[in-house]
């Protein structure tokens, strides 16, 4: 047992003073640890409190020091949200090269926004597509969006027009359009791959895909339908992955 007389457990209170301002808590602890009858009638009684005080001063200094060690650099600010026009109807969404990213729209002609998280800034990237002698604006949606970042290019998928649109990243002008498929669709999803571009209908069991023609990711200059058969059942489910994990190993 270690012992202490009531001197000693002054001067122990003295250095934990000293340490920072938790005597009060300190004290507190103490008369909890020695009984509720005051110390001044105690000056000649031993007590067995000092390994309480020292832990306590202990516990006290070890956070005093690690108090004065450098903390965490502060992350980047990233926006929360980024405010789009109220008409927008956002659905896809991609990032883009560096704090960009992109939107895509539900909404007639499928504008795309392109998104500054570093300052919250939006700006039209891409406007409303106009009708085409087959496919009325309505159709023309940008559903899916999907990011390559080797040539900078955004892919999306044009829901019920059944197209499959490329744009530049940077400048947002239309790089291509192809019909995957005149019948009655909704391509819905997209994902670049290192030898092509892929899509989804959500209305067929099918997929579509765009080969890039030559190397460096160039556009391509055609497509590929490809059935899903045997096991497969077809139900109106977005995420592409499935599909071609599906069509890959089954």
């Amino acid at each position: 047992m270690i012992e202490a007389t009531n001197s000693d457990i002054q001067s122990c209170l003295v250095v934990i003073s000293n340490v920072d301002k938790s005597t009060l808590a300190v004290r507190s602890l103490f008369s909890s640890a020695v009984g509720r009858e005051s110390l001044g009638r105690h000056t000649s009684q031993k007590l067995n409190a000092m390994p309480y005080l020292r832990a306590i001063v202990l516990g006290i200094a070890g956070a005093a020091a690690f108090s004065t060690q450098p903390g965490p650099e502060p992350e980047p600010f990233y926006a929360k949200t980024c405010p789009l026009p109220r008409d927008a109807q956002p659905e896809g969404v991609v990032g883009g090269k560096g704090d960009y990213l992109f939107a895509g729209s539900l909404a007639t002609g499928g504008r795309i926004w392109k998104i500054d998280t570093s300052t919250n800034t939006v700006v039209l990237h891409v406007s409303a597509l106009p009708a085409t002698d087959t496919i009325a604006a309505e159709s023309r949606m940008s559903v899916g969006l999907c990011y390559d970042t080797v040539t900078d290019v955004v892919w999306t998928a044009g829901g019920p027009s059944g197209e499959a649109r490329a744009f530049d990243g940077e400048t947002g002008a239309m790089l291509g359009a192809w019909v995957v498929t005149p019948n009655q669709s909704f391509i819905n999803d997209c994902i670049v791959t290192s030898d092509g571009v892929w899509f989804t209908n959500s209305y067929g069991g099918e997929l579509y895909h765009l080969p890039f023609s030559g190397s460096g990711h160039m556009l391509p200059n055609s497509f590929t339908t490809i059935a899903l058969t045997g096991d497969w059942a077809q139900v109106r489910i977005n995420p592409i992955y499935i599909y071609i994990y599906i069509y890959a190993y089954i």
